[in-house]
């Protein structure tokens, strides 16, 4: 079972079961549901939401810098232009997820700006 296999079928059992079965019917020890929590709490904290990275985008990007996120079917990714339009190619940036990028197309923003 998965992990959040693990504590669907936990939540389940306290919220419909109780008392019928136990977790040990279904291979579930408090040490696999502790295993569990701990590893959707690491990947949960490890998530930057699109519309947080959207958000500090609009206030965070220097006067007239821009970013486009553009999607279209099986693709997806992120254009980020000066203040004069001018679109930059090439911020750096090691994420794949979309999010991600966009963080780094605001901090490239910003460095450029800073050093101009």
């Amino acid at each position: 079972m998965t992990h959040i296999e693990i504590l669907r079928t936990y939540n389940n059992w306290r919220r419909d079961m109780v008392g019928e079965k136990t977790l040990e019917d279904f291979g579930i020890t408090p040490r696999i549901i502790g295993e569990a929590l701990d590893a959707v709490i690491k990947d949960a904290e490890s998530r930057v939401p699109l519309y947080e990275a959207v958000e500090r985008a609009c206030t965070d990007l220097p006067d007239g810098w821009s970013i486009q996120l553009v999607m279209e079917k099986g693709a997806g990714w992120v254009e980020l232009y000066d203040d004069c339009g001018v679109h930059c190619d090439d911020f750096p940036t090691d994420n794949e997820r979309i999010d991600y990028t966009v963080n780094d197309a605001i901090d490239a923003a910003i460095s450029t700006e800073s050093r101009q």
